[in-house]
């Protein structure tokens, strides 16, 4: 045998069981992939491996997932297993999972322990949760998660926490669905007097979509969004559809600067903040590239507060690098309380 191709087994059976299980967490941590082969070493190693392996609940293409998900809680012989290892669960439905929205809440309410969670999809929570107007909103589901730190969700979505309004809640992000009235932006909505009573929040992001309605009201939402009493950072992204590009475009933007394919830079940061309602000292920031989105940095007093805004305006398709800045800002460790 040519002993170069001779590769000597790692002798696991050496090590202590503290440290072979810390060569196998992390080396899960490290690969979910690698993960999922790692639960079929040893029954000793599932053990191991697999609050690693469900510590994250990522529900993005297929209905298969769900009925895994659901078909191994079911078969779990612990029942305390999933209460204690769920901590993240991402949502991204599709259309024809939107009718699963309420076994996935079933499959929430039976992990109380979760952290984070992602439901960034309108249509989801209608299917669960119609409601009649802004004051008066007819829900059947409440989520308790009296450990719930991180929050992504539409504005339809929102009264889910109600009435408990989570102690630890420190990150909240909302996407609001179109609405050319801008009504769900109202100070007096149940949504927005709701925010006031997370106590804890010091980060929050809203994604709006531009419209006629929303540039004019723009320094008014921002205003509003500082209502919960320790909030930081604020992130408002301001996205666009076909018809609020030509809105804007009407509202004197320069033609060239979104329809040539290597415009010049016609417009001033000073214009697009005039133009945002933005105050006057708020620092503009070029795209790197042409039709990448734009964004303004600036602080405001509040109550005694400093507050930090990152306002962007995507102009034309998200930004990786602007992305990039949005974690990092959404991810900024809370301080201590």
């Amino acid at each position: 045998m040519n002993e170069t191709s001779f590769v000597p087994s790692f002798p696991f059976s050496q090590l202590t069981i503290d440290l072979a299980r810390s060569v196998f967490e992390e080396s899960a941590e490290q690969d979910i992939h690698m993960a999922r082969v790692l639960v079929l070493v040893s029954k000793t190693v599932k053990q191991w491996v697999d609050p690693i392996l469900y510590r994250v609940i990522d529900v993005r293409a297929d209905e298969e997932a769900l009925w895994a998900l659901r078909r191994g809680m079911r078969l779990r012989r612990e029942p305390a297993f999933f209460r204690q290892a769920v901590k993240v669960v991402h949502y991204v439905a599709l259309p024809y999972l939107q009718k699963r929205m309420k076994q996935l809440l079933t499959l929430i309410a039976a992990c109380p322990n979760i952290t984070t969670l992602l439901i960034p999809d309108d249509r989801c929570w209608h299917t669960i949760s119609p409601y009649t107007d802004d004051e008066r909103p007819t829900y059947t589901v409440t989520l308790e998660l009296p450990n719930l730190t991180h929050y992504a969700v539409p504005l339809t979505g929102l009264p889910a926490l109600f009435p408990a309004y989570p102690d630890r809640l420190t990150h909240l992000r909302i996407f609001c669905e179109y609405d050319p009235t801008g009504r769900h932006l109202r100070p007096k909505t149940r949504y927005v007097k709701a925010l006031k009573k997370l106590t804890s929040l010091t980060h929050l992001a809203l994604n709006i979509m531009l419209d006629k309605a929303t540039l004019p009201n723009l320094q008014q939402t921002l205003d509003v969004l500082t209502l919960p009493p320790k909030i930081e950072v604020v992130v408002v992204e301001l996205l666009t559809k076909n018809a609020a590009m030509r809105t804007v475009q009407n509202m004197t933007l320069h033609r060239e600067y979104w329809e040539n394919k290597n415009p010049p830079y016609v417009l001033s940061g000073e214009a697009v903040r005039d133009l945002l309602g933005l105050p006057v000292h708020a620092t503009f920031e070029w795209p790197r590239r042409p039709l990448f989105p734009l964004s303004f940095y600036f602080t405001k007093e509040n109550s005694g507060r400093t507050i930090q805004y990152h306002v962007v305006l995507e102009v034309w398709w998200p930004d990786p690098l602007l992305k990039r800045d949005l974690t990092a800002s959404w991810n900024r460790s809370p301080p201590a309380i």
